[in-house]
Formats: structure tokens, C-alpha cells, sequence
């Protein structure tokens, strides 16, 4: 678990190809699983990251934390920079409904290629195993910034996926 104590603060992420973060609110209020929240933090989240050379394969707003992939397409891009970004920026924007902001903990494991696609298919599955939908790709708070994530997994494309879905390609 790493702290970012400010938003100003460095966060050197262990992160080769792929990462897994897990951001959570602070306090007891569960808020995420909101619409105008999700929708709201949805494309803070992809500026963040795709301006940095990374797409989101797969994320999921639960009530307490927002779950989420990184891929790196751009070796040279910084995760822990976009992070950042993403953390002080959705966390002001938060505060200012008067709403449980970010926990400063926050959990960045790295995802070897090996793992990607079990990781994809544990984010997937997170709404069903907490019993917020019976199947995952009905849960309406999951999605992909880059990525159609049935394709990731070599699943069937499933009949009016997600809650944020766009047009074409999720997230794009």
C-alpha cells in the first residue's frame, strides 16, 4: 500500500507493462456507485492516464473504491505522475459536493502478462462477488478506456454493457 500524502507527492509505481490500483474513499459513506459521480470521474480518469501514453483496460466503481487497470503503451510513461493527476484532481472535484474524498492509501500492484488477463476477469467480477449484479457485465459502473473488455477475455459481446458506455469502442 502506498500514501499519497498530498497530492503534490511523488508515487513511484512499480509498474512493468501493467498495474492494478485500487483507490478508497475515505470514511464510511460509499459514494462511487453513483451515476452523476461515475460519469463525472469516468473521463477525469481517462485525461489522467491516456494523455500519458496508458489506457485503462478495465475499471470498476464500487460503492467504497474505484478499481482500475493500467496499461502502459508508452514505456517511458509515468503511471505514478498520472496518478497523481488523477488523485488531486477527482478529489477536488469530490470535495467540492461535500462528499468522502480519497483515502490516502492507496494499493498499486504490479500485473505481469501472465496475470493481465485474470486481473481483467477479478475487476470484471468484483460487482458480482459483492452482490451488486448477478452478472458482471451487467453491473452499470464497469467499463474500458482503449479496450472492449468481452474481447480481452474472449467472451461473447454482451447485450447493452455498462452504465458509460460510448459509442462505438467503451471509453473511447
Amino acid at each position: 500500500m502506498r500514501e499519497l500524502a498530498s497530492p503534490e507527492s511523488p508515487l513511484a509505481v512499480p509498474l512493468g507493462r501493467y498495474a492494478l490500483v485500487v483507490l478508497r474513499i475515505a470514511g464510511d459513506a460509499p459514494t462511487l456507485a453513483a451515476p452523476s459521480l461515475a460519469a463525472t470521474l469516468k473521463p477525469q480518469l481517462r485525461r489522467a492516464f491516456a494523455s500519458r501514453g496508458m489506457r485503462i483496460p478495465i475499471y470498476s466503481f464500487l460503492p467504497d473504491r474505484l478499481v482500475f487497470l493500467v496499461e502502459r503503451e508508452d514505456p517511458a510513461a509515468d503511471a505514478g505522475e498520472a496518478l497523481v493527476r488523477f488523485f488531486r484532481d477527482s478529489g477536488a472535484w469530490i470535495r467540492t459536493r461535500r462528499l468522502p474524498t480519497w483515502s490516502p492509501d492507496v494499493d498499486v500492484r504490479p500485473v505481469s502478462e501472465a496475470e493481465f488477463a485474470p486481473a481483467v476477469r477479478r475487476v470484471l467480477e468484483m460487482a458480482r462477488i459483492r452482490g451488486l449484479a448477478n452478472d458482471p457485465y451487467d453491473y452499470p459502473y464497469v467499463g474500458s478506456v482503449g479496450h472492449e473488455i468481452w474481447t480481452l477475455l474472449g467472451d461473447p459481446k454482451p447485450d447493452g454493457f455498462g452504465f458509460l458506455r460510448e459509442s462505438g469502442t467503451l471509453g473511447r
